[in-house]
């Protein structure tokens, strides 16, 4: 193949992956939608972003999803997970 079509290639597969990678959900204990983050593991699709609401979290599922990303929802604010074997890192 060119370096074209490789490109093209590279091009396409990125623009699936950022269309995959734009779901978003909020973990929020007091307002949800979702009051877990076990619960907003298990719910959404593979390659989606959660959003913690601050607070505290306890996780003791593992999580197999490919692509999950867990971020605070306010940078400022503090989030805490805790997992079977103590602080997730």
């Amino acid at each position: 193949t060119t370096q074209n079509e490789d490109k093209a290639k590279e091009d396409q597969v990125l623009a699936q992956y950022t269309e995959i990678t734009k779901q978003t959900v909020l973990v929020d204990p007091i307002t949800g939608p979702y009051y877990t983050l076990e619960e907003a593991i298990q719910a959404v699709d593979p390659f989606t972003t959660i959003y913690l609401a601050e607070g505290s979290y306890t996780c003791k599922i593992a999580i197999t999803k490919p692509g999950l990303i867990i971020e605070k929802k306010d940078k400022e604010k503090d989030v805490f997970i805790t997992g079977c074997n103590g602080p997730v890192c």
